[in-house]
């Protein structure tokens, strides 16, 4: 459903903008995340099963239960990060012709915005999302998410499927170690 959303208020074009696990225990998740982090729930007011992260100001990722569906194999417990964009459905075409796949086709939520789920080229999942309107914190804060990074079979592919649909740059690169 298409819904008359204002358009995005924000530039945030490639910024990890919302982070959310989804997964089989929602209480076990809660529960542990608060004795880790400090991070508190409360339920979302449009869908209470759909719970908000806090740490003693707005909302900074969500938790939501996995949900079976007929002939078809749940994914494992996962986090999910979204990506900012100013045109969902324009970044969903070009992720496509870059050799991105779409797990979920763009879809609206009423006053949050448009976003959809996405694989890279490797397979790695992440989500784009067009908000109406953005948080005023830009700086990290105490339990905030501050890095992110990539696991993946290509760096080198990844790297160019992600500086073309976001435009972000290289700054440094950092040797892992030798790992298998």
């Amino acid at each position: 459903a298409h819904y008359n959303l204002p358009m995005p208020t924000t530039t945030d074009r490639g910024l990890f903008v919302w982070h959310e696990l989804n997964t089989t225990d929602v209480e076990a998740a809660d529960r542990f995340y608060s004795k880790l982090i400090g991070w508190k729930t409360t339920a979302w007011d449009p869908n209470p099963s759909y719970k908000i992260w806090t740490m003693g100001r707005e909302g900074r990722g969500g938790l939501y239960a996995i949900h079976e569906e007929p002939n078809a194999i749940a994914p494992p417990p996962h986090w999910l990060t979204y990506i900012g964009t100013p045109n969902v459905d324009a970044t969903v075409r070009q992720a496509v012709e870059l050799g991105g796949k779409v797990v979920t086709p763009a879809y609206d939520v009423p006053s949050i915005g448009r976003m959809a789920v996405l694989q890279d080229p490797q397979g790695a999942m992440f989500a784009v999302s067009a908000q109406v309107e953005r948080s005023a914190y830009k700086n990290p804060q105490l339990g905030d998410f501050s890095w992110h990074e990539l696991l993946t079979t290509n760096p080198q592919t990844a790297w160019e499927f992600y500086h073309k649909l976001f435009g972000w740059m290289k700054t440094g690169a950092m040797d892992m170690g030798g790992g298998s």
